[in-house]
């Protein structure tokens, strides 16, 4: 039997962020990091302090937007 698949918190963090941006749905994301849709939604609904680089990437993210 394989083993779990265990995804750090930066993975975690990466997947919640790219779900919260929308521009995919969250099937396809889950699909994508063999994760089950659900775990990503449980994951947004998390407390941001659970994701430690949560606010690191998201401030990096709209700094990002803001440049292009």
């Amino acid at each position: 039997m394989p083993k779990r698949k265990r995804l750090s918190a930066n993975q975690k963090a990466q997947i919640v962020l790219e779900a919260i941006r929308e521009d995919k749905s969250v099937a396809q994301i889950a699909t994508e990091n063999s994760v089950h849709p659900n775990q990503i939604h449980k994951w947004k609904s998390k407390p941001w302090k659970t994701l430690p680089s949560f606010s690191r990437m998201i401030a990096k993210g709209t700094r990002s937007r803001s440049r292009a």
